[in-house]
């Protein structure tokens, strides 16, 4: 017969050697715990310095041209400065209004604005570079106008004439300056599944950026997003965590400043 002694040793080893089993197998699921992949993290929203979208959108205001009425008395200039050489010549009745310098199409509007209740027939000489241009055109009563200028590059000069029954007459001098000047970057950001773009507006025109995502790349992918941004003239900025997802090849499309002389840039990798 077998010692009792024995028997309680043997039941004394099996519940020590059970015990420890399950101890062995909770320190292991909380070791597990504490060891799994974290939840994927959403990156904040669109950063930003300075955003600018203008209240006239490019193109959307062409003032409609038309025949000149009759000769211009024009003013002397500034060889130097292109400013003119005499004084405004105060006509009440139109004048010009806010000026907008644009990326898109490298385009000026010196706006003009009648004050008065009857049709006005008025004049723009454009001065840009090398470049003279000559705008005619009427405005209803209490209307605006936008004589459209594209191609303009660096500082311009606008001349008003105002039409007086027997000639354009010389009225107002505006100035301004239409640089497209812009960097942008997209880069791999500390979030899952995400990049960075970033860009930055250098200059003193207004810009219009997208930017396209998609992933998988090429063609065919889930389509992941479109942004557009307005960076504000003089370094305003914008930046947004990109999402293209992991393990497929993604690709990014920047069109910095649509219809400028920029063209799109592409980005493509796996993150």
């Amino acid at each position: 017969m077998e010692d009792l002694h024995v028997r309680f040793s043997r039941k004394s080893l099996t519940a020590i050697l059970t015990a420890a089993g399950l101890a062995v197998a909770g320190t292991l699921a909380a070791s597990q715990t504490v060891q799994a992949a974290p939840a994927p993290v959403t990156p904040p929203a669109i950063t930003t310095n300075k955003l600018a979208k203008p209240a006239i959108l490019p193109g959307s205001r062409d003032a409609k041209p038309m025949a000149a009425k009759g000769a211009t008395k024009l003013v002397p200039v500034n060889p130097k400065t292109g400013a003119p050489l005499v004084q405004a010549g105060n006509n009440s009745s139109v004048d010009f209004s806010t000026k907008y310098d644009y990326c898109y199409g490298a385009l000026t509007y010196p706006s003009v604005r009648n004050l008065t209740g009857a049709t006005q027939y008025y004049e723009v000489v454009f001065y840009n570079g090398s470049q003279t241009r000559t705008f005619y055109s009427y405005l209803s009563a209490y209307s605006y106008g936008y004589p459209a200028f594209y191609g303009t590059y660096g500082s311009w000069s606008a001349y008003l004439y105002v039409w007086n029954g027997t000639s354009y007459a010389y009225d107002e001098y505006l100035s301004g300056n239409n640089t497209c000047s812009l960097s942008w970057s997209v880069t791999k950001s500390a979030y899952t599944g995400y990049l960075y773009f970033t860009i930055k507006n250098n200059g003193t025109a207004y810009a219009y950026s997208e930017v396209n995502e998609l992933a998988p790349y090429p063609a065919y992918g889930t389509y992941t997003g479109d942004h557009w941004y307005y960076p504000a003239a003089g370094g305003g900025s914008a930046s947004q965590y990109v999402y293209v997802g992991t393990g497929l090849k993604y690709g990014v499309v920047v069109n910095p400043a649509a219809g400028s002389l920029y063209y799109p840039s592409f980005y493509t990798g796996t993150l």
